[in-house]
C-alpha cells in the first residue's frame, strides 16, 4: 500500500467513512507545483498534488462535492496553516481525539497543529508534573507525531 492509499485508509478508519468511491479518482503527484489541482467532470475525477497533505486537502473538497463539475487549483502560498489547541485547560483530550483533529484539519487544508501543553506531559524525574490532570506520555506524543506524519502534517 502506498503512502496516499494508507492516508485515505486512516481517514476512513478515524472518521468511520466509506471512501471506496475514491478508487475512481486518479491521483497524480506533481513535485514541481506547490498545492493541488482538481478536475471533476461527468465521468472522471483527477487530483494533481505535491504532498500527501495537498492530496488530503483536495480529497476534503471532493468529499463535499463528489458529483459537481469543477476545475479548481489551489497554490500553497502560505507554507504553514496551523491551529493552536489548548490541551491544558479543563479536560485533556485523549490522543485518539487529537488524531481525529489531525485528519479533519488535513481535509480542511491545514498542515500543522500546535498543542499548548503547559504541564500535561510526562517528565520522568518529576512524577508530580501533570499529576491528577491527565498527562501525555512520551510514547503517546510520539505516536501522535507518527500518525500525523502519514498526512505530511506537523505537530
Amino acid at each position: 500500500m502506498n503512502r496516499l492509499n494508507a492516508a485515505i485508509h486512516l481517514v476512513e478508519q478515524t472518521l468511520n467513512l466509506n471512501l471506496s468511491s475514491t478508487s475512481s479518482i486518479k491521483f497524480i503527484q506533481r513535485l514541481i507545483i506547490k498545492g493541488y489541482e482538481m478536475i471533476q467532470d461527468e465521468t472522471s475525477s483527477t487530483i494533481y498534488y505535491q504532498t500527501i497533505n495537498d492530496a488530503m486537502s483536495a480529497l476534503g473538497i471532493w468529499i463535499s462535492n463528489p458529483k459537481t463539475e469543477y476545475h479548481y487549483q489551489k497554490d500553497r502560498s502560505i507554507e504553514k496553516v496551523s491551529l493552536m489547541l489548548d490541551t491544558a485547560r479543563m479536560a485533556v483530550p485523549k490522543i485518539e481525539t487529537l488524531k481525529t483533529y489531525v485528519v479533519i484539519l488535513s481535509l480542511l487544508g491545514y498542515n500543522a497543529l500546535g498543542l499548548y501543553l503547559e504541564d500535561v506531559f510526562e517528565i520522568k524525574e518529576e512524577p508530580k508534573f501533570g499529576y491528577m490532570r491527565g498527562r501525555y506520555t512520551v510514547e503517546e506524543l510520539k505516536d501522535l507525531d507518527d500518525f500525523a506524519a502519514n498526512f505530511d502534517f506537523e505537530i
